[in-house]
């Protein structure tokens, strides 16, 4: 668990760390559905397709489904890393704010 916290770490890091990493990451994805797309793979894997972004919603699934589980489970037997709860929790509500305003200026 320490190990995949530690995977996931900057998911609890300042919020410009924080974007910056999802924005390698992201790019790190679109290169291989590039890749996919070149080798003529249809339909590009999940989340690796350039042309259909949508990093605020996986963002905000992956916390909720993944990363918000997990260290509420670690902070459970590590009470001293609540520090880095409260970075998760300022990043997941920084992709949700996001996400209201994306879908508020859809509508």
């Amino acid at each position: 668990m320490a190990l995949k916290c530690a995977d996931l770490g900057h998911l609890t890091s300042e919020v410009s760390v924080h974007q910056k990493w999802v924005e390698l990451l992201q790019e790190e994805m679109f290169l291989q559905g590039d890749k996919e797309r070149a080798l003529g793979m249809v339909p590009i894997s999940p989340l690796m397709d350039r042309n259909k972004p949508g990093i605020t919603h996986s963002q905000t699934g992956f916390f909720s489904v993944v990363a918000q589980p997990l260290y509420a489970a670690f902070t459970s037997v590590f009470p001293d890393a609540q520090p880095l709860m409260d970075g998760l929790n300022a990043n997941n509500k920084f992709w949700q704010s996001k996400q209201l305003a994306e879908n508020s200026s859809q509508h």
